[in-house]
């Protein structure tokens, strides 16, 4: 697989595996020492902040009947390969949640490494752009921080 597709296919496990809640699954998406922030909102430095930050959502993000379905829609996905072990990416992303539909949305901003062989996370930057008034994503920022 080209580094190209090996990176489009971690950005694609983020999403799926932030839909259905596969918390263990994501954090191996990341480097130990990488970092998650949503910009405007909270950093989250290192694997163990990144794992408390969705274990507080990890409610919000499984599919079950008690809890809205999400689906992110990532797209227009750019990537610079630097060199053999680094790489930037960036793309838009789509919230979908439920039966409501469109319900936030923004950009993704990468840092990826390449370590033993497999592409991972180095820095994420989570930019939200627009949220639907009184929807999920907009009711959803307090357990982000």
């Amino acid at each position: 697989m080209s580094p190209e597709e090996s990176i489009r296919h971690v950005v694609a496990a983020y999403a799926q595996c932030v839909d259905s809640g596969r918390i263990d699954e994501l954090l191996a998406l990341f480097l130990s020492d990488a970092v998650l922030e949503i910009v405007g909102q909270a950093r989250h430095e290192g694997i163990d902040a990144i794992r408390a930050m969705f274990a507080r959502g990890a409610e919000h993000l499984s599919d079950s009947e008690d809890v809205p379905r999400i689906r992110h829609h990532v797209t227009s996905q750019l990537i610079d390969v630097e060199n053999a072990d680094e790489a930037r990416s960036s793309c838009y992303w789509l919230a979908v949640v439920g039966s409501q539909g469109v319900d936030h949305w923004g950009r993704y901003v990468d840092r990826l490494r390449r370590v033993d062989g497999a592409w991972r996370f180095a820095q994420r930057r989570i930019y939200l752009d627009g949220a639907v008034p009184g929807g999920w994503g907009s009711r959803g920022a307090e357990w982000n921080r």
